[in-house]
């Protein structure tokens, strides 16, 4: 009787946990574990087994933090810089069959794609989550970013140009890898999607809103990442006056992890309220009207703004954060900018609006539904995985 074909699913990411990579390795885990007909290995953080209590014991394999020396053997190396290393490296060439499936998720352990061929594998898939060394050199101190970023595009080259399939979450991703790496497997732009766990939908407040109330501009975010910080700013210093000048019934929330000291300070501004490391977005995006996102570099896909869709709020972003949402461009409650004047004039548009009345909020918690539920990614992932045991 011949046996099922093994899903070897190593992550790169943590499963547990909040930031944009670990909830697209969650869900893109969590659905292949419901598509996927033959059995998988897990290799993930240790810390998951804890966390994830309806894993497959019997099928995951846990890997420990790195001892400093060995993180240090790593970048000598360039191999890379994660827990990954030696653990992972010895468990493929030991137990890794010629038939197996494996699925790397996230091109910085993509070096384990050109181990996998070794092997004789026939079958690598990588999940690339940025253009990753446009992530290290937009976000790292500039004295060493240089050099992350050349390790990060090395072990993503690597996985690239070994694997089958390359998938990745925006098309703008997967073109800058062509025209900067050339022809690697077959390329595919899989759609962002939520894990269940996270994809609820909340109900909207039947009453009309107060007009007295405040207009209430949301941003979240990282925001100790200079691609956040940066932009946020400069907003805070040349466009908020400018807004308040004309609507003093606005104000400005932020919310997100570790803000240095200048952030802080520009926050004391009339108007503005910062939210310093919170435990839980939803009470912020309840009193919310416009979610904002200045993001205008790096890569990849910025899941904070399925925060914005399914609350049913209207959407401003550059254009760079939008990579992934095209299918959401022309909808009338999703605007986007690349300058700024354009932002001035657009945020303006969306104050002097809002609030924006239930019919149009739930036509945006629609547009998540339609584009980015977890049943979506479901359906392409079984689609293209379903039959593949």
């Amino acid at each position: 009787m011949k046996r099922s074909r093994r899903l070897v699913f190593v992550s790169g990411y943590r499963l547990a946990g909040c930031n944009g990579g670990i909830i697209s390795a969650r869900a893109v885990y969590t659905a292949l574990r419901e598509v996927y007909k033959g059995q998988i290995v897990l290799i993930s953080s240790e810390e998951d087994r804890a966390v994830l209590s309806d894993l497959n014991r019997e099928s995951f394999v846990g890997v420990s933090p790195a001892s400093l020396p060995q993180k240090a053997v790593s970048l000598l190396s360039c191999k890379a810089f994660d827990r990954m290393s030696p653990a992972v490296d010895h468990w493929l060439v030991e137990n890794l069959r010629a038939d197996d499936l494996l699925f790397l998720n996230g091109a910085l352990i993509g070096r384990f794609a050109k181990t996998a061929k070794e092997l004789g594998v026939k079958e690598v898939v990588v999940l690339h989550h940025n253009v990753e060394r446009d992530y290290f050199l937009d976000n790292y101190h500039p004295l060493w970013r240089s050099w992350w970023a050349g390790i990060a595009e090395r072990n993503q080259v690597t996985g690239y140009r070994s694997a089958s399939w390359n998938l990745f979450l925006t098309d703008e991703d997967r073109v800058k890898c062509l025209e900067q790496y050339g022809q690697g497997g077959v390329s595919f732009r899989i759609p962002a999607f939520l894990p269940r766990d996270l994809e609820g939908i909340p109900d909207l407040p039947q009453e009309a809103r107060s007009l007295e109330e405040k207009i209430r501009v949301l941003m979240t975010g990282s925001l100790y990442t200079p691609q956040f910080s940066t932009p946020l700013k400069e907003f805070m210093k040349k466009v908020w006056p400018k807004v308040r000048a004309k609507h003093p019934e606005t104000a400005l929330m932020i919310a997100g992890k570790r803000p240095d000291a200048e952030l802080v300070r520009l926050s004391h501004e009339e108007g503005i309220e910062l939210y310093a490391n919170p435990t839980d977005m939803e009470p912020l995006l309840s009193r919310a009207n416009i979610y904002l996102c200045l993001v205008d570099g790096g890569s990849g896909l910025k899941f904070r703004i399925m925060d914005a869709l399914k609350w049913g709020l209207p959407l401003l972003a550059h254009s760079r954060s939008l990579a992934g949402y095209e299918e959401l461009v022309g909808s009338p409650w999703i605007h986007r900018y690349d300058n700024e004047a354009d932002l001035v004039a657009e945020l303006l548009k969306l104050v002097k609006d809002s609030p924006v009345p239930l019919e149009a909020r739930l036509e945006i918690q629609g547009l998540f539904r339609k584009h980015h539920s977890f049943d979506v990614g479901l359906d392409w992932l079984r689609v293209h995985f379903g039959n593949r045991s």
